[in-house]
């Protein structure tokens, strides 16, 4: 049987409650980095985009699939989103 492995990325990176496109900015370069690293997994912060309980996500969460997710599709990429929801409740999503 082939071997199956591949390299894992991790990146902590800084999550400012209430600022998705500084938030996002980071995680796409830390991504990026990581792939030009040959990793083709990379795993960002839960909540990166909004900041874990800020109250911000009321009104800036986006849908999932959406504009976040995209800026973050260039390898695998496991990350946690503030999502809209119906009635505008609010979840996490990985």
């Amino acid at each position: 049987m082939p071997e199956r492995s591949f390299q894992l990325g991790m990146a902590q990176i800084l999550i400012e409650g209430g600022r998705p496109k500084a938030n996002l900015d980071r995680a796409v370069r830390a991504v990026r980095q990581a792939a030009d690293l040959g990793c083709r997994v990379v795993v960002l912060p839960e909540c990166l985009d909004l900041g874990w309980t800020d109250p911000s996500a009321r009104e800036l969460a986006q849908s999932i699939p959406g504009p976040h997710v995209d800026r973050l599709a260039n390898v695998f990429v496991a990350a946690g989103l503030a999502e809209r929801q119906h009635l505008g409740f609010v979840t996490r999503k990985f």
